[in-house]
């Protein structure tokens, strides 16, 4: 947790929570483009995946995600999160909701 006035460009990391991470991102530059993660832990995307997903450890996600056919992939995302924003991948999403 930042305290204080920080007037660096660079802001500390929060920590990697559900509730953190609870809202939906979409992708800086391409609003079509968006995760949407649950303080349930159930997750989807732009892709029409839904899922599951579980914390590793403060910087990982592991996403199960089953798309329209059925068809299950499990993935491991880095995340980074900030106040308004998370880097996922990295690439940024901006907080939508």
């Amino acid at each position: 947790a930042v305290k204080g006035g920080d007037t660096s460009n660079s802001e500390t990391p929060l920590e990697l929570t559900a509730a953190n991470l609870a809202g939906r991102w979409a992708r800086e530059g391409n609003s079509s483009v968006w995760f949407e993660f649950a303080r349930d832990l159930t997750c989807k995307n732009s892709d029409n995946e839904t899922g599951t997903y579980s914390i590793i450890d403060n910087k990982t996600v592991k996403g199960i995600w089953k798309d329209v056919l059925n068809i299950v992939t499990v993935r491991k995302h880095n995340i980074a999160i900030y106040k308004n924003y998370i880097v996922l991948n990295n690439k940024k999403y901006i907080k939508s909701n």
